[in-house]
Formats: C-alpha cells, structure tokens, sequence
C-alpha cells in the first residue's frame, strides 16, 4: 500500500524553532530541511557572541559550514547565498541558560510565539563528566526554558525534544522504549539535585572530594552526570504531561511530545557529503588520538558490539518523527524512537578488532606513526634536548594525560552492551512513501558498516586534519595504507 507524502503534506505550512543548530546534529538537520523538506519559516536560538550577532554567527559558524556546500553552490548566482539563505532562516538572538533566553523584550517572544509551529530540541551539553551543576543547568533547565516558552505557543502542532538512549544505562540487557520509573521519585530527586548544586556553589565548606562522593551517591548506577541530567529532563517533561492528561482544562500542555534517542552520532553516512564530520567527540575523537598515538590504547571488551549511528540518521528521523507525531492527532501518546541499530546490523561484530580501515594515497602529511607518547617520553627523559624543548615534552606529556583521562568517560559505555528495542523507528519507516525512503535514511540495516567506516576516517582526515593534496574519497581497489586503531 503507497501512502500520500506525510513530510511534504506537514512541513511546507510550519514555522520551525530549532536550538542547537550550531552543532554537528543541527547542522545536518538545516542542511536537510532547507533541502528536501521546504518549510514556511526557520528560526534558529543562537547566542551572539563577542563582536559578532545571532544573524552574524548563522552565516559564519554554521551557514559556512561544509555541510551547506551544494547549497550555497547552487545559489551563488541568485543574489547570493547570504541573500537567499537570510530569506529563509532567521537567527534569534537568546540564552537557553538565562530566563526568556535572556530577551528583555516581551513583545518579541510573544510575536514568536504566534508563529512558530514546530519546535525540534537539539542543544545540550555532551561533556559526560561535567560537574552535576554544569550538565544540569543545560540540559535539565534549558530543557524547561524552551518547555515553558512552547506552552505560549497557541499553534505548536509538537515539541520534538533530543535525549540518547543512554537515559536507561542504568539498567542491563534489553532497553525498552519506555519511561522506565526512576529510583526516587521525581520531585525528591530534583530537590535532592538541586541541594548538590548548593553544596557545590558552597564548597568552601565542604572538601571537593565530600562533594564528589555525594554526587556519586546521587547518580546510583548511572554513568554520568549527561546520562543523569538528560534522564531526568525527560522525567520533568513527563511529568508536564501526565498533568495535562489528568486535567487537561488546568493545563499549559496542548501539543504532543515526541522524544528521540540516538546512540553515540558518527560521521555522515549519505548527506550533507559521504564521512562529513565536524568535531572531534566521541567515536571520532577516540579513533584520531588512537591512531596518531597521542592515546596509547582505549580499554574496552573487544567482543562487544558498538553503539554507533550516522548523523544524518538522527537529523533524517527527527524530521519524521516530529511530522508522525503531528499527524497523529493523538498527543496523549508520547512516541519515543530509540536505536537498535546494531543488533539489526552490528557496526561490526565487535567493538574493533584491531580495527583497521584502508586509508589511501600516502600517510598524513603533519603527523606520523611513532606513537605521541614514546616520542614525548624519549625527549623528555633520554636525549639531550635544549631546555624549551624539555619544557614542550612535559607539556605534551601533560596533554596525553588529559586526553587519557577523557577517554575514562567512555569506559561505562566500551565495557557494556544494551540492546536498544526501535519498535518505533520501523513504524516511522512504514509512514515513508518509496520516494520518501530513498531521501530519509531510517533502515539502518541496510546500511554498509564497513564503508561508512572507512568515509568516516576520511572525513576525519578531509574535515577535521584538513588533509586535501593528493587525497581522493575511498574507492576500493586504491587503498594502499592503513589508518590503523588498536584497542
């Protein structure tokens, strides 16, 4: 049975607010609306920074990116790209850490309420062992910020809000898409959070490791303070609806909530450009820092499978998810799209095996084989070696140290496996015309692991190390050297 255009039937009459469009998810997913998914109006909450406007930073940090290169291809003989792309997105200047994302003017928050449509929530903090107080104010009250600013939007036809599936890494095994009930209950656990925050402001009074342990105490068997604070941004939004559902006449909530949760973000697998990549956490980070030797191994069960997924995957379902939701007109339904990608097509059938992808055309320009470690050691200890020199070793030698601890953040998550159940995800692909399928990539099964890993080293090299001269895109049969990881 074929099915009319859901996207196209949805999109064209919204009027989208999207936080987070700065980062690697969010700008996929303007690369992808602005693309093959017409709206009437994007607004993107920005903070401006020193010297620069929301508008300013739009165009250069994120409307620069590489992500927007066809795009901005295509239009540089229309009134050029800054003319065209102005016309359709709109950067407002606001703080999601600050009341009313810190604009003084009433009017104009209200004048956006009346318009927008749609709200897609990307911004967060990804730091896993940020301090309770920073993790917590970004992603449990900025969560609450954009919440109460949706509730004064009289046409808002969803709320569409960006968790992981890492909320239930609390427990083992099989993860339903569920709102699993936390160990406290959720008010005393926001009481509790928000007395750590006043022992950490007050430390003078206690000793840091007092406080660490009481945050230790606090987290139970979660991870991290991320998994932590994004569990329990969740818990509060449930909470706002469960209310509305018992007494709806009493209620701000008129729209319906869906909730997406990706696994750890990789490089891209189809679009904006096969491998694009933009920063180095996670995956990314740990594969670069293993393979130039600045980290010496990554300890993990080997025989474990990863939790990895495309960006575009995430920015491709939160589109569709967020127009299922809306077209559903049943909002007291919260829908959750979780990830079990790997259990229906392992990333490989472990973490890595001395995982090893084909790099091709010649070694890294600026950076060689000795592992960073040895080479920093040997200057530092064993050859003579003027004392600026010395002093650049112990630095480096420092540096390693700071990368070896953030890759301890990672530990929880290469030592454990879950498989994460996506009910969801393959009743969104049956909402998909045929067409639809082709555009928003959804059936991770079908996906090359392999070939995405091998594009996802070369965007790391393309994008992040800026290697061009003489590198070509992967095509088998040209491989002559190895861009090689030991874990």
């Amino acid at each position: 049975m074929e099915h009319s255009s859901m996207i196209q039937a949805f999109y064209p009459h919204q009027t989208l607010l999207v936080t987070g469009a700065s980062g690697f998810v969010g700008k996929v997913l303007l690369a992808q609306l602005l693309k093959s998914c017409p709206v009437k109006k994007l607004y993107v909450l920005l903070r401006p920074s020193a010297g620069r406007s929301a508008q300013e930073r739009l165009l250069v940090d994120v409307f620069s990116s590489p992500a927007f290169d066809e795009m901005r291809n295509a239009h540089q003989y229309e009134g050029g790209w800054n003319e065209w792309i102005s016309k359709r997105v709109v950067a407002v200047p606001g703080d999601l850490l600050k009341p009313d994302f810190g604009i003084q003017h009433k009017h104009v928050i209200r004048k956006l309420q009346e318009e927008v449509t749609v709200v897609i929530h990307l911004a967060a903090s990804v730091h896993f062992n940020s301090p309770l107080k920073d993790n917590y104010r970004s992603n449990v009250e900025g969560t609450m910020r954009i919440l109460e600013f949706a509730k004064g939007c009289p046409f808002l036809q969803v709320f569409v809000h960006t968790s992981t599936c890492y909320v239930n890494s609390d427990h083992e095994g099989r993860v339903k898409e569920d709102i699993l009930p936390l160990s406290w209950d959720t008010e005393e656990l926001l009481a509790a959070v928000h007395k750590m925050i006043e022992l950490r402001d007050n430390e003078a009074r206690y000793t840091h490791l007092d406080v660490a342990n009481l945050e230790k105490q606090l987290l139970g068997r979660f991870p991290n303070t991320y998994t932590f604070t994004k569990r329990l941004s969740e818990a509060l939004l449930i909470r706002d609806w469960e209310k509305a559902l018992l007494h709806p006449e009493q209620s701000e909530v008129k729209f319906p909530l869906c909730m997406l949760r990706p696994s750890i973000v990789g490089a891209a697998y189809q679009h904006p450009r096969r491998g694009w990549i933009d920063n180095l956490n996670a995956t990314g980070g740990m594969f670069l820092l293993c393979a130039l030797g600045v980290l010496k191994c990554l300890p993990a069960n080997p025989n474990l499978i990863g939790d990895n997924v495309p960006v575009d995957t995430v920015a491709d379902a939160l589109i569709v998810s967020g127009a299922a939701v809306a077209a559903a007109h049943a909002w007291g339904d919260i829908l959750y799209y979780g990830r079990e990608y790997n259990m229906m097509n392992p990333f490989f059938n472990r973490i890595t095996r001395d995982l090893q992808t084909p790099y091709f055309e010649g070694d890294f320009d600026d950076f060689r084989r000795l592992p960073a470690a040895v080479t920093a050691t040997i200057t530092r200890y064993l050859l003579p070696a003027s004392s600026p020199l010395k002093r650049n070793a112990v630095m480096y030698h420092s540096g390693i140290k700071k990368v070896e601890k953030a890759a301890e953040a990672f530990h929880p998550f290469s030592y454990h496996e879950w498989v994460f159940e996506q009910n969801n995800m393959r009743k969104l692909q049956h909402l998909l015309t045929p067409e639809e399928r082709n555009v928003y990539l959804l059936k991770t099964e079908d996906l090359d692991w392999r070939s995405w890993t091998h594009y996802f080293f070369y965007g790391i090299a393309r994008w992040l190390l800026k290697e061009q001269s003489g590198k070509s895109q992967p095509h088998q049969g040209e491989w002559n050297t190895f861009f090689r990881v030991s874990v």
